[in-house]
């Protein structure tokens, strides 16, 4: 399962209020990681991998009904503290010492027609990489004014395990309502160490058509008790800050 909008942002629901821009190649350099461009490999965070982070991410995609609408801010992580950088017309809050979580990547499964079916976890993972590799040429991510970090590199690659899923019945897929696998690659990174008040991030995709897609995101970093933090509220909005 690809599409334009859910290999760039995530979630196909997520993406249908964003606001495109075509644009050139950035003019800042790409470079490697440094403390000062706020920009990270998605390692760990919030008690789980990247990995992990990334399957509950398109697990929630998965089992949400086509007629549910998405929330406006997408969190997932342990507690529901890592935002998912998806819809640029909402400014999200994001608690103070928690990374924001930019990815472009696919997914294939037991549900969708070729080219995205696939039934081992080992020919998902392949599936869903070669589907990345022939759709995206280059992905970078700048945090307010610091320089474009390249993502599209082996350090900031991402794959899932295999995860099952119950499908319902208004599924994005078109699928039969039931039980599926899926498992999914990407590109993923962290804008990270990131202080209170607002931010500007920018995640630009150079496409394999040789189009180009840049996603201005501004966010808010906010103290914030932990306690306000629902943490069965899967994927939901949180409360900001007075």
């Amino acid at each position: 399962m690809r599409l334009i909008c859910r290999a760039a942002l995530l979630s196909l629901s997520l993406c249908l209020g964003l606001v495109l821009t075509t644009a050139t190649p950035s003019a800042a350099t790409a470079v490697g990681h440094t403390w000062a461009t706020h920009v990270a490999r998605a390692s760990h965070a919030d008690g789980m991998t990247g990995s992990q982070i990334l399957a509950q991410g398109w697990k929630s995609d998965y089992e949400r009904p086509t007629t549910t609408p998405p929330p406006e801010c997408h969190y997932g992580g342990r507690t529901g503290k890592i935002l998912f950088a998806g819809r640029i017309d909402f400014v999200c809050p994001v608690p103070l010492g928690y990374p924001v979580m930019y990815l472009a990547g696919s997914s294939c499964d037991t549900a969708s027609p070729p080219p995205f079916y696939a039934v081992t976890a080992r020919e998902q993972r392949r599936c869903a990489k070669k589907a990345d590799l022939a759709f995206i040429s280059c992905m970078t991510l700048a945090v307010d004014d610091g320089p474009a970090v390249l993502i599209t590199r082996p350090r900031f690659e991402l794959y899932t395990r295999q995860v099952h899923v119950q499908l319902p019945a208004d599924n994005i897929d078109g699928a039969p309502a039931g039980p599926a696998t899926f498992s999914a690659h990407a590109w993923a990174a962290f804008a990270t160490h990131l202080s209170l008040g607002l931010h500007t991030t920018h995640l630009t995709i150079h496409y394999g058509d040789g189009s180009t897609d840049v996603f201005d995101r501004t966010i808010r970093v906010v103290r914030t008790n932990a306690s306000r933090f629902d943490r069965n509220a899967q994927m939901s909005s949180w409360p900001p800050a007075a």
